[in-house]
């Protein structure tokens, strides 16, 4: 290379998840074999290639025959910036009077664009099983045409839900901040992280190389679509008050971790 001080990364978001069910079609092959061409051609410029899950990795480790120690996890995060951490407590505060919620309620926070993939009518009927009394539930997000009979229906009935609609991203980490966890048993989603930049555990449906996610305690993976099994889950860490300890690792060791902040500093300090 001409400019050696130059330090060349290669960035992966593919992974078989959302680019393998592709693999037949004549366009993704063509694009492939391109990819490969110019792989070929740069690889050995190549630092480090920045994957953002494990699936990514893998991925490029199986269908690029990129060297698995040339990898570095470069998760997708939260913008501290974003986030009033320091008037969280106000925050809180003024949106469980908004909706008449008590300090000592529950509330259980699911959202994002609401889509077949992401589960909300699981999600609904898991929390209606579950036994403890002082909960709610905050629901956000646009509903998808094909979901709204289906979606407004099961909201209708039950009083302890309630649905906010389509929210700016300002809007919908305020309601993170005044939650105590986030459920989320449907697809994957970069919410997850911002969730868990605003200190709250998380519910999540088991994916593959999700596992980082967890950074202690602060993660409940469920390998199932039963409703039942995620209400069975949701009712062991509310009535043992797991979620409080779950919480606090998701403010410490999680806020730090996915943090652009500390996300920005991987290229300076890989070599």
């Amino acid at each position: 290379m001409k400019h050696k001080e130059c330090r060349l990364y290669g960035d992966i978001h593919e992974s078989y998840d959302n680019t393998g069910s592709l693999k037949t079609d004549i366009v993704h092959k063509s694009l492939r074999a391109f990819s490969n061409h110019c792989r070929k051609i740069l690889y050995k410029y190549y630092v480090k290639v920045l994957y953002i899950t494990g699936d990514c990795q893998k991925y490029a480790v199986e269908q690029y025959k990129v060297d698995k120690d040339k990898t570095v996890l470069f998760p997708l995060g939260y913008d501290p910036d974003l986030i009033d951490w320091e008037h969280r407590f106000d925050i809180r505060h003024d949106i469980r009077r908004k909706y008449g919620i008590d300090e000592e309620e529950v509330v259980i926070i699911h959202g994002g664009k609401i889509i077949p993939r992401r589960n909300t009518d699981i999600a609904i009927k898991a929390f209606e099983k579950i036994d403890a009394k002082n909960k709610r539930m905050f629901i956000f997000g646009e509903i998808a045409d094909e979901m709204q009979s289906k979606i407004k229906t099961l909201i209708s009935k039950n009083a302890d839900i309630i649905y906010l609609g389509n929210l700016s991203q300002k809007e919908y980490l305020d309601y993170y901040l005044a939650s105590d966890i986030a459920f989320f048993p449907g697809g994957q989603s970069a919410i997850w992280q911002e969730a868990i930049g605003c200190g709250l555990p998380l519910v999540l449906r088991k994916w593959d190389n999700i596992e980082y996610l967890d950074r202690g305690g602060n993660v409940i993976f469920v390998d199932s679509l039963d409703y039942i099994e995620y209400a069975n889950q949701l009712n062991f860490i509310i009535n043992s008050n797991q979620y409080k300890r779950m919480a606090k690792i998701a403010e410490t060791a999680g806020r730090d971790f996915f943090s652009y902040e500390r996300i920005s500093n991987i290229i300076l300090q890989e070599k």
